[in-house]
């Protein structure tokens, strides 16, 4: 989903990690989950400190969206929808 340029400044960014951050998604049967799973997936694959645990309906009102949290802690920013305009790059 995300062009050779994209990935390269994104694994940049994501190298200077320090701990570990995780993605909850929340995904429904819709064409948008299935694109923000890519997406999500582009994003896990370009560091190692990065997971992503995926679950139809998940723990969300709202899907598709998506969690963030720092290692075993409780998420604490959601995102609803695809975030491939502004708010991604």
């Amino acid at each position: 989903m995300l062009d050779a340029a994209l990935r390269v400044q994104l694994k940049g960014y994501l190298d200077r990690l320090t701990q570990p951050v995780g993605i909850q998604a929340s995904l429904d049967e819709s064409g948008a989950s299935r694109e923000m799973l890519e997406l999500l997936e582009d994003i896990v694959s370009a560091s190692p400190r990065v997971t992503l645990k995926a679950a139809p309906g998940g723990d969300a009102d709202i899907a598709p969206s998506f969690a963030l949290h720092a290692g075993g802690a409780a998420p604490r920013v959601r995102f609803a929808g695809l975030p491939l305009g502004h708010e991604f790059t």
